[in-house]
């Protein structure tokens, strides 16, 4: 069980109106919080004052392992002071690979040596960035021109041997709907907005320095530098777009801006406007207070889509040349703050230096779809904006949440611990799995594309924001949810065992496609299939899989994903009606019968992939069609036979020829 240190109102040396002021003595002796494995939780402000006695301990509080600050949602939020928070932070790939970062703390004195006014201020990695030496002392990073960092040693004596980073490498996205949207922010004095995303690749080379032999963590073991955030904790209301105007209808790179875990769900769902759920409730008033399970009664914002796309890579390409990335986008959809949402993995691609997809580029490497519910500190992430944004939208203290990081990974999080800081957070052995699928559609036996579908009772079959993904960056060949002439990748919609849900399909040239269902989370059905709906023809994909070869086009519609299969009594009757189909394997032949002589509109073969080998077209009103057989291999077909009234019904053949 963690200990939860409430800061009701603590005085730390010397007065101050802050509720935790942490100052050095009268006498000049350092003061400091260090805290490790707790939860550091502050109503209102926190006022710190910068040690200087002793650079060993210049910061004011040192959160260490899982420690995390936590701040309230009332009153006075705007930390102070020129004192520093320090806090560490591991990427997770190597110098050939970007990390999206986001900094918890803000710069506390500029380069003139001022405290700035307080509230949360810029960042920037010559300030705020950090290399850990031992418990408390930490030595600041170099930015270096060039392309290639060094990990130095920061713990070698007599002289430290800074962690060099080339500043070519860190960029943000204040807004923009492409490659051009990315800004090079590199020179040693330059700042980011608090609550922007930087991406930063990782670091050369292994630093075996272990600042807490408690925790055994080295600072470097070849792909995970640890980083020390270090400078005043930012803290209650952070504006997205306030100085950086975002364009509506854009993407903005933002990340979690707080030294504590962020309930990424919480967020979303307040800057996205409510499901148009057919039901009694209206539409067409999205700004009002809704009431979501765990939540609370929030009012939701029409500024975002209510999705967040993380940017991931093949950190195996060892290039720094972009037309060697191969990289796609994960998505996470939070659904209801109840649950734990639902993510996708990204399918890797190549670029071109302008940053657009190259056609038939695609790797066969799929990204992780990760558990994100609650983002750790430093996380960057994507959201699209909607084109009713008016000017910005903010962060929030109740976005906060006290959830301890897993080893496994720096983007899931476990929680292990009872106690609630605030109403919006609960505990997580509470939170409903979203009942659903993943269909997997394998392209030219060359890579997939995953989709996750998604079933939820608050949900509608047409687009919900904070429910469906839209496919970013489609490839020349690629499948999706259709979904109002649009498509996506995460799809949520109720249950209902009779819909057939169609698919986006768009082939570049002949290919195979192979349809799989799998990878089922509460949920549990006897059949899936897939509906080939110009044969009629149902395949079932329960754990199972069906491939066709199909020509280049657009299939947009064609396939469905459905979970029984229809059966149109009133077609079926017509059909026994007037015709009578049979396969004469003694003659090698198909015999259609048609005693009333229909004019027939065509006649098509299908075999069990879906390609059409027998295509007759304007057929008069005969009594009686045959089509040779004799070439076709040992196996079931399908007939599809439509009518000039655009009546159009099968029926499976066995073909046996016995030669």
């Amino acid at each position: 069980m963690k200990c939860i240190i409430t800061i009701l109102s603590i005085l730390i040396s010397g007065a101050s109106l802050a509720q935790l002021s942490v100052k050095p003595t009268n006498t000049g002796d350092d003061t400091f919080i260090y805290v490790i494995d707790e939860i550091l939780y502050v109503k209102e402000d926190v006022n710190l004052t910068k040690n200087v006695n002793d650079t060993l301990t210049e910061a004011s509080i040192y959160l260490r392992r899982e420690a995390q600050l936590i701040q309230g949602d009332g009153g006075d939020q705007l930390n102070k002071g020129d004192g520093l928070l320090s806090v560490y932070q591991e990427g997770t790939t190597n110098q050939w690979d970007y990390n999206n970062w986001t900094s918890p703390v803000s710069v506390a004195v500029n380069s003139s040596g001022v405290t700035l006014a307080d509230g949360n201020a810029t960042f920037g990695p010559s300030s705020t960035l950090f290399t850990p030496v031992d418990k408390t002392y930490s030595s600041p990073v170099k930015l270096i021109g060039g392309y290639e960092s060094s990990v130095g040693d920061a713990s070698a004596t007599p002289d430290p041997e800074p962690l060099s980073l080339p500043s070519y490498w860190f960029f943000y996205y204040p807004t923009g709907d492409d490659y051009l949207g990315w800004q090079q922010v590199g020179g040693d004095d330059y700042t980011i907005p608090a609550g922007y995303g930087f991406t930063m690749k990782g670091v050369t080379g292994a630093d075996p320095t272990v600042s807490d032999a408690g925790e055994g963590v080295v600072n470097n073991s070849g792909s995970a530098q640890r980083f020390d955030f270090r400078g005043r904790p930012n803290s209650g209301t952070i504006e997205i777009g306030s100085i950086t105007p975002i364009t509506p209808g854009h993407s903005v790179f933002i990340g979690n801006p707080y030294p504590s875990a962020l309930d990424l769900s919480y967020f979303l769902l307040e800057h996205s406007v409510n499901s148009d759920i057919d039901d009694d409730n209206d539409p067409d008033t999205p700004d009002v207070p809704v009431t979501l399970t765990s939540c609370g009664s929030i009012t939701r914002k029409d500024n975002t889509t209510g999705i967040a796309y993380f940017y991931d890579s093949d950190p195996s390409v060892q290039s720094h040349f972009l037309v060697d990335y191969q990289a796609g986008y994960e998505a996470f959809a939070p659904v209801d703050c109840g649950t734990t949402g639902m993510s996708v993995g990204a399918t890797f691609i190549m670029y071109t230096n302008d940053g657009e997809p190259i056609a038939n580029s695609e790797t066969g490497v799929e990204g992780d779809a990760r558990d994100r519910r609650y983002l750790p500190i430093a996380q960057g992430f994507f959201v699209e904006t909607t084109s009713n944004l008016d000017n910005s939208f903010t962060f929030e203290n109740r976005h906060r949440a006290y959830i301890p990081e897993t080893a496994s990974s720096n983007s899931t999080f476990h929680r292990n611990t009872s106690e609630n800081i605030t109403t919006e957070n609960f505990d997580e052995d509470e939170l409903i799995v979203i009942p659903k699928l993943k269909l997997n559609i394998e392209l030219n036996h060359a890579y997939n594309r995953q989709i996750s579908i998604g079933f939820w009772h608050n949900s509608s079959r047409g687009v919900d924001y904070a429910m469906d993904a839209r496919l970013r960056n489609s490839l020349a060949s690629d499948a999706a949810i259709l979904n109002n002439n649009d498509k996506y990748y995460i799809d949520v919609r109720p249950f209902d065992v009779t819909e057939e849900i169609p698919l986006s399909l768009v082939l570049d040239s002949q290919m195979d496609v192979k349809f799989t269902a799998t990878s089922f989370e509460n949920f549990n059905t006897e059949n899936v299939y897939i509906l080939d709906s110009e044969t009629g023809v149902y395949y079932d994909i329960n754990y199972n899989s069906w491939t066709t070869t199909l020509q280049a086009g657009n299939y947009d519609g064609r396939f469905f994903l459905t979970f029984q299969e229809q059966e149109v009594l009133d077609t079926k009757d017509f059909a026994a009606e007037n015709f009578d189909v049979f396969q004469n394997n003694s003659a090698s032949q198909l015999e259609i019968r048609n005693p009333n002589a229909l004019d027939l509109k065509s006649v098509a073969l299908y075999d069990i992939t879906g390609k059409k080998v027998i295509n007759e077209q304007n057929l008069e009103g005969q009594s009686v069609y045959t089509f040779s057989t004799r070439n076709l291999q040992e196996a079931i077909y399908v007939v599809n036979i439509t009518t000039s009234d655009n009546i159009t019904f099968s029926k499976k053949i066995t073909v046996s020829n016995n030669r």
